[in-house]
């Protein structure tokens, strides 16, 4: 699913700030908060590796619910030089697109005409 030296230096990286490698290595809910270019993204995609590495066996997958459409392309862009391929199984898109790909569409057929 990734690549595993990839994701060691990332978080190798990501140890330097305490609160960076919490939330990486939370595996429960976590909120980061921050200011801009203080490295929420990289904090983001690099638990996303982590997590699709070590807990997420298949079939389960992620989804990743973003707010617009050039952060969904950032993420799977980040994710893929972390060695993630998110066009498997796991989602990383808006809302709408999710409810569209994941609900709408997938369940349309149970709706008779």
């Amino acid at each position: 699913m990734s690549n595993h030296i990839t994701l060691q230096q990332a978080l190798s990286e990501l140890e330097k700030n305490k609160e960076q490698f919490e939330a990486v290595q939370s595996k429960s809910h976590c909120v980061v908060l921050a200011g801009p270019g203080s490295g929420k993204t990289k904090t983001l995609t690099t638990a996303i590796a982590r997590t699709l590495h070590e807990e997420v066996i298949a079939p389960r997958a992620i989804a990743c619910i973003t707010y617009n459409n050039e952060c969904a392309i950032e993420l799977e862009n980040r994710l893929t030089r972390l060695g993630v391929m998110t066009q498997d199984r796991n989602f990383i898109g808006t809302v709408h697109s999710f409810a569209l790909t994941q609900i709408i569409i997938p369940y349309a057929r149970c709706i008779e005409d």
